[in-house]
């Protein structure tokens, strides 16, 4: 697999309209997550990936807040506050 980049810089944080998964994850195509986000994740090891379309009340159990090794993702929908100052050394 091959991931194009607008800029050889990697940015710090990701914004993507789907989630990051398993196909498995949701019965429905559309919100089946994508594994390619994984790559991207732990290649580039963004601070934040932030994604939506996955509403909580879909199941509750679905977190708002997940890691993925360094990566905070957050599942913005509805909303999300997001202190900048959480992943910092």
């Amino acid at each position: 697999m091959k991931i194009l980049a607008v800029s050889d810089v990697p940015s710090d944080r990701y914004y993507e309209y789907c989630r990051p998964g398993k196909p498995d994850d949701f019965e429905t195509i559309p919100h089946m997550g994508f594994e390619c986000f994984h790559t991207l994740m732990d290649k580039y090891e963004p601070s934040y990936f932030i994604h939506g379309h996955i509403h909580r009340n879909y199941d509750f159990r679905i977190p708002q807040r997940d890691h993925r090794g360094k990566t905070t993702v957050i599942n913005a929908f509805e909303y999300a506050v997001i202190n900048t100052e959480e992943n910092k050394e």
